[in-house]
């Protein structure tokens, strides 16, 4: 949004000036000057915002970083979980993610339930996950 804000009042301020001295209320030699306003605005732009990048880079750079979600506990979101079907979220510290989740046919996961991601399935993009009790914590 500010390089478009920056673009938009480049544009805004080099139209003023060729309008000012070199247009004479023509509509034709005010579309003339558009193409070269918008590049000559265009590069200004590149060089005024450029220095944000890296304090932007510097804001984002703890949540790009790749975190493991094997060994971590999530929270159930859909009705159940069982082997074909299922949903959880995992707390992050910005917004939650949302994974797809499988677990065995011997231990379907309810809503609210807390659960340990065991695996990832690269083949189908789940996570397998393992209800948390208090028989799980202790081993």
């Amino acid at each position: 949004m500010i390089v478009v804000s920056v673009q938009a009042l480049c544009m805004w301020l080099f139209s003023m000036i060729a309008n000012h001295y070199w247009n004479d209320h023509s509509l034709t030699r005010a579309a003339v000057f558009l193409l070269p306003n918008l590049l000559v605005s265009a590069i200004i732009t590149r060089y005024v915002t450029w220095p944000l990048a890296r304090f932007f880079r510097a804001l984002n750079r703890e949540y790009a970083e790749h975190q493991p979600l094997i060994g971590r506990t999530c929270r159930i979101t859909t009705s159940e979980v069982t082997d074909r079907f299922g949903q959880a979220e995992m707390p992050t510290r910005g917004v939650p993610l949302v994974l797809q989740v499988r677990t065995s046919a011997a231990e379907p996961l309810r809503r609210g339930d807390t659960a340990l991601v065991i695996r990832h399935d690269k083949d189908t993009h789940t996570y397998h996950v393992r209800k948390i009790t208090p028989e799980n914590l202790e081993t």
